[in-house]
């Protein structure tokens, strides 16, 4: 005998709880669970799951009555957050429930544990051409391979005297742009797409919910990593590293893209790269005013024989496994 599905229960108990209630706030939830509230004027429906990790157990108030997502009465104050749907039903007001659900422990792959407030690099905005001369700069110093642990860099990968990277950025509607200059004697790609780190060009990454922990390594399922060099004579950007569509429903794909505009531009002993980031090529960040994440560049160098050193503008890329939570953290300024 086939198992019957639980599918039209957990539809029914879904109708049942909710009805046409219009759903009027989204919660504070972390970043690995969802939670909205739909309000039925006498009372507040709170439907809420956790997609991404393991159950996660939460306290709740005596105010509230949950239900399973078959509909069953949960008659504990105590549940186990997980991917099945569970609804919180309560007289309380969305303000009361957004402060309740700012007290919950979702756990450290949802809010950060609280720090000081970090400085901000503020990212001025341009309708339509880019006043380069106007831009957020940021200048590049020695990669430092032991920004996690404390150690030193390693010796062995040492800018020559000389050798400068400076990175200008702006944003508009279209995307995030970039001006990186870097300085050094000559211009050697590498020739593998895949491996174009070990020639001259970039890497940058992002960070773009801020969730990276400072005690954590690697990066997490909203991070980005691009490289951007030359290749087979012509700029071409590999993404290595993309957030996952559950984020923003937006698929990603890895390898040579399209969805980064790039330009390299080679005159003696500097090199341009002019960069935009198309909106879903950073995303979930979102390109309005306010919006803030963390980012890096970091510059390889190559004397025609191997590279030699690195520069960069924040430590994390350059780290074994990576540590986004060392990357500079810039905010979307608005019109002027």
């Amino acid at each position: 005998m086939a198992r019957p599905s639980c599918l039209p229960y957990a539809q029914r108990a879904l109708m049942d709880l909710i009805e046409e209630a219009p759903c009027v706030k989204e919660l504070d939830a972390g970043i690995s669970s969802r939670a909205y509230v739909f309000d039925r004027g006498d009372r507040r429906v709170v439907a809420m799951w956790k997609f991404m990790g393991e159950p996660r157990k939460l306290k709740l108030p005596a105010q509230a009555l949950v239900y399973g997502f078959m509909g069953t009465p949960e008659e504990k104050d105590e549940i186990a957050l997980d991917a099945f749907p569970q609804y919180l039903v309560t007289k309380l007001s969305v303000d009361k429930l957004e402060k309740m659900f700012a007290e919950l422990d979702f756990g450290a792959s949802g809010k950060a544990a609280a720090e000081a407030p970090r400085e901000q690099l503020k990212v001025p905005y341009f309708e339509r051409d880019v006043d380069w001369s106007r831009a957020a700069v940021v200048a590049g110093r020695k990669a430092d391979s032991g920004a996690r642990s404390g150690k030193r860099a390693a010796a062995s990968c040492e800018p020559k005297p000389g050798d400068a990277l400076e990175v200008r950025l702006a944003w508009n509607r279209t995307g995030l742009m970039m001006r990186v200059v870097v300085e050094k004697d000559g211009f050697h790609p590498e020739g593998e797409v895949m491996n174009t780190w070990k020639g001259d060009g970039l890497q940058i990454a992002f960070d773009t919910t801020k969730n990276a922990q400072r005690a954590g390594f690697g990066y997490e399922d909203d991070d980005f990593e691009y490289d951007l060099a030359m290749f087979g004579g012509k700029p071409t950007v590999y993404r290595r590293k993309a957030s996952l569509a559950y984020h923003d429903s937006l698929h990603k794909p890895l390898g040579v893209v399209e969805d980064v505009a790039l330009d390299i531009r080679n005159e003696g002993r500097k090199t341009v790269y002019t960069i935009r980031f198309a909106p879903q090529s950073v995303s979930p960040f979102r390109l309005d005013a306010g919006e803030s994440m963390r980012f890096a560049v970091l510059a390889n160098l190559n004397d025609g024989k191997a590279r030699y050193g690195a520069l960069e503008t924040a430590p994390g890329i350059f780290v074994s496994g990576k540590w986004p939570y060392g990357f500079q953290e810039m905010v979307l300024a608005g019109r002027q």
